[in-house]
């Protein structure tokens, strides 16, 4: 696939065409819930993140920068909803696991490899993308959508309405601290 600055293969995954800049360009402009929000990509990794601290109170660099960059691969394959991840499955041969399923985790393998995180991700990265998403559900559809749904909602990340601009700007700022944190702790 042509990026701005470069071609990632959906084939060979290699961590060496993973550019930063060219999935930030992406997260920017691809929306949550497929389409049905206005919450990019990027500012749920960035809430995530927030969450992750003030909630979570997670300090390792690795794991936050790990927490920040979870759905970075989708910037090459794409949000795909839940329903239709579970569809997906079930159609599969095994009824398990999709084609979807292997290549999103060869691509986020292959993220993981170039920005140095933790791969497969551990169950912190899960417990933030969960309670991100139950605050966006109820920025998307209204307060206690996200309840009804059996989700728990943090008591924080809940920033709205940053443009495409500051939101990549913030995430520079929160990677780039993270990244230089992290080559302090383990060189």
């Amino acid at each position: 696939m042509r990026t701005k600055r470069a071609r990632f293969s959906l084939i060979d995954c290699d961590p060496n065409t993973v550019i930063l800049d060219d999935m930030l360009d992406a997260l920017t402009h691809i929306p949550r819930f497929t389409g049905h929000s206005r919450i990019s990509i990027l500012e749920h990794q960035i809430r995530a993140y927030l969450i992750a601290w003030h909630d979570l109170d997670i300090r390792e660099p690795k794991l936050l920068k790990t927490i920040l960059n979870h759905d970075s691969h989708e910037a090459y394959v794409a949000d795909v909803s839940s329903p239709m991840k579970v569809l997906m499955r079930l159609m599969s041969e095994d009824g398990q696991t999709s084609d979807y399923d292997r290549i999103e985790a060869r691509v986020g393998q292959a993220v993981a490899e170039a920005l140095d995180l933790f791969w497969p991700h551990p169950d912190e990265v899960k417990e933030a993308d969960l309670l991100a998403l139950a605050a966006e559900m109820d920025i998307t559809w209204g307060t206690g959508t996200a309840t009804e749904s059996g989700l728990v909602l943090p008591s924080s990340g809940y920033f709205i309405g940053m443009s495409p601009i500051n939101m990549r700007l913030e995430f520079m700022s929160i990677f780039k601290k993270l990244t230089a944190e992290q080559e302090v702790m383990y060189g």
